[in-house]
């Protein structure tokens, strides 16, 4: 099967053999129990459901959107079956990339059971981040520190946060013990102590009273 623009198969869509999505808007749920190969921007209009015997292709070419595959459903997503990822035109992911590639805007579930995903430079892995509604694809450190949980390099206010959105990450004493590790991000404030703060508050004071003019005596 192959679908470009605005296409509609009744109210759902069994796929068992090959069914490639170009750039289209496709009217039904699907559920796919064979090759679903993505180009470009896909939108569902209703739930999506990838079962175990279900393989789905994705291919990234850069970090903008349209410039990586998106598979997206107006209703639920369920994840099962074989993910596969290519680079396109030589592209090469640096830390830090993210790729929303699945979108499901009345939520999703399930994980795949094989990823297939290519190679990276040397120090570098690939992550699933899940969101609410979105699925995205990460490019994160392969040497994180413990309570390091988003793998980016260091231990800061950003992995507490993860943390307490999904306890299930890591544990929280990780976290503590090894905060600070690595190059903190403008996630993480750091708040002056109340010394700090009057010290500075004197200080201002004195250089603005020496600046002002004083009549002589």
């Amino acid at each position: 099967i192959l679908a470009e623009g605005t296409a509609t198969f009744g109210s759902s869509l069994t796929n068992n053999n090959t069914f490639v999505a170009v750039d289209s808007t496709i009217n039904g749920d699907l559920i796919n129990n064979g090759t679903l190969e993505l180009v470009g921007n896909n939108t569902f209009g209703g739930s999506v459901s990838l079962s175990s015997t279900s393989s789905l292709g994705i291919d990234i070419g850069g970090t903008q959107p349209g410039e990586f595959d998106l598979l997206a459903a107006d209703d639920f997503l369920t994840l099962e079956g074989t993910l596969n990822v290519s680079l396109d035109g030589g592209f090469a992911p640096q830390l830090g990339d993210s790729f929303g590639i699945l979108r499901g805007d009345a939520g999703f579930a399930g994980s795949f059971d094989t990823l297939n995903l290519p190679a990276l430079s040397s120090g570098l892995a690939w992550q699933l981040n899940p969101g609410a509604i979105t699925l995205s694809l990460d490019v994160v450190s392969s040497t994180a520190s413990p309570g390091d949980f988003d793998n980016d390099g260091d231990v800061d206010g950003r992995d507490f946060l993860l943390w307490q959105r999904n306890p299930g990450v890591g544990s929280l004493a990780d976290w503590q013990a090894n905060y600070g590790t690595g190059a903190l991000t403008a996630a993480s404030v750091a708040v002056p102590e109340p010394t700090g703060l009057t010290l500075g508050f004197l200080a201002f004071v004195q250089l603005s009273w020496l600046s002002r003019p004083h009549k002589p005596r």
